[in-house]
């Protein structure tokens, strides 16, 4: 084998509920996988999310015996993508990561033994070296990169970065990815045991416009491309034919953009006679009423808007670009039009304070969205608000001893209150949104009720106390 693509998502080592029952495919290697093949290219995949862990990964590569091993890197897999960089590299492979986070902190991966970080989209220049990596030595002395963009390697002990990288113009260009190297059945059956339905996923675009400072471009760039939408059935087709999903969720950062394609987009959905339904992800100034019309009538089960927070002042601090007002008014078109409504809201942002918490509280209990997704704010190297608090991060320790990146759930930088507020402020607004929203034994809602009476208690003495000190 040429090359083993490798992603680092284990679920064995996931700590989120419910992580388990809603796992997605690797999509990012299955479409370098499905690029590579039609170079003639002998590409296998390890696909980690229903591996036992790093043993699992040390037996591909024995058995594959890889010459060249290119790794998935994630900001929430950094310790583990380490340990497979290792262990790839005492097997005498070279080691090539991308994605995500290694092409905003490509200087940590060389260190810890990758011999090249290929930034931003991968399919290009992975491409180009792996011509030379198949055809010479593989050492840098050897390889002309000057016409691979958007590479990172070591040489003579110096990091050296090529210059500027290729984006995909043409996305219908690219093959569908390559579904037939992974089991998709554990992932259908995973979703089935868990929610009564399988769901999929897939791309209509790359990119997002948009410019929230937490935002992290450093994969797609702040740009943005629209496939076909022939080139989207076609793959809808596939996905319904050879899978039967019951379910898709578009995974576009920002679904809806270009509001003459979505309109051509759901007739075509609407000719192609589809039995699924799906859910996409948008905003509070993209989202209108004629869209929904047409979402709802192929069969939109949810669109979940990116809300962040209650507070103008916080939004406008994100460089988030949308109104309150506007959240409060598309909130309430979504719902007359029967179509679930999800939100995300991040918490902790530089600057927020209590009275900035109580509107965004006063915002979900007020709408109550069908789903709440809560996080704490997450400083991303290479963004906006990594810069602005690069000063004030905080490391985190696990149980070895060893720095981890965290969670969206752990505070990683000084915010205006320390991580023991936050922690239970997530919680009781969490109590209070399902105490808002959801039925349940009495016993069930008298528990709840009591812990956010005792979270309210704590929060508000804490605020209190904070001011004074």
């Amino acid at each position: 084998m040429e090359i083993l693509l490798c992603s680092s998502y284990y679920l064995t080592y996931e700590i989120m509920a419910g992580a388990r029952g809603q796992p997605y495919a690797p999509l990012g290697i299955l479409y370098l996988a499905a690029y590579l093949r039609q170079f003639g290219l002998q590409v296998g995949i390890f696909d980690a999310t229903f591996a036992n862990g790093l043993s699992d990964f040390i037996n591909a590569l024995q058995q594959n015996k890889p010459r060249v091993v290119g790794i998935q890197g994630l900001i929430t897999t950094r310790n583990i993508s380490k340990l497979m960089i290792q262990a790839a590299k005492n097997l005498g492979a070279v080691v090539i990561m991308g994605g995500p986070d290694p092409s905003s902190s490509w200087e940590d991966y060389l260190q810890w033994g990758a011999d090249y970080v290929v930034i931003g989209e991968g399919e290009l220049p992975l491409h180009k070296l792996m011509l030379y990596l198949t055809k010479q030595s593989g050492k840098s002395d050897d390889i002309n990169f000057g016409d691979i963009p958007g590479l990172a390697y070591t040489k003579n002990g110096q990091i050296h970065l090529t210059s500027g990288y290729r984006k995909n113009a043409n996305l219908d260009s690219l093959p569908l990815p390559a579904y037939d190297l992974i089991n998709v059945e554990k992932y259908l059956d995973a979703w089935r045991s868990y929610n009564g339905y399988a769901s999929m996923h897939l791309l209509t675009s790359r990119g997002c416009p948009f410019g929230c400072e937490w935002c992290s471009h450093a994969v797609f760039g702040r740009t943005f491309r629209q496939r076909s939408v022939e080139n989207v059935i076609k793959e809808m087709h596939f996905l319904y034919d050879t899978y039967r999903p019951d379910h898709l969720t578009i995974g576009d950062d920002t679904f809806g953009l270009n509001a003459r394609w979505l309109s051509d987009w759901c007739d075509a959905f609407k000719d192609a006679g589809f039995k699924f339904r799906f859910r996409c992800f948008s905003r509070a100034d993209v989202v209108n009423e004629q869209m929904l019309l047409k979402l709802k009538e192929v069969g939109c089960s949810h669109i979940h808007l990116g809300v962040e927070s209650g507070s103008q002042r916080i939004l406008d601090s994100m460089n988030k670009g949308t109104r309150v007002e506007d959240i409060y008014r598309v909130s309430d078109l979504i719902k007359k039009a029967g179509i679930g409504l999800g939100y995300f809201i991040m918490l902790a942002y530089p600057g927020e304070t209590y009275k900035d918490i109580h509107k965004t509280e006063k915002l979900i209990l007020e709408i109550k969205p069908d789903t709440l997704g809560l996080s704490i704010a997450y400083p991303v190297p290479g963004t906006l608000f990594y810069e602005r608090v690069r000063g004030d991060i905080l490391p985190l320790v696990n149980n070895n001893g060893e720095e981890q990146m965290g969670s969206g759930y752990q505070l990683k930088f000084r915010a205006t209150y320390p991580a023991l507020y936050y922690r239970h402020l997530l919680g009781y607004i969490q109590r209070r949104y399902r105490l808002y929203t959801k039925t349940g034994s009495r016993l069930e809602r008298l528990s709840a009720n009591l812990l956010a009476v005792l979270d309210f208690i704590f929060l508000r003495m804490f605020e209190r106390l904070w001011l004074l000190f």
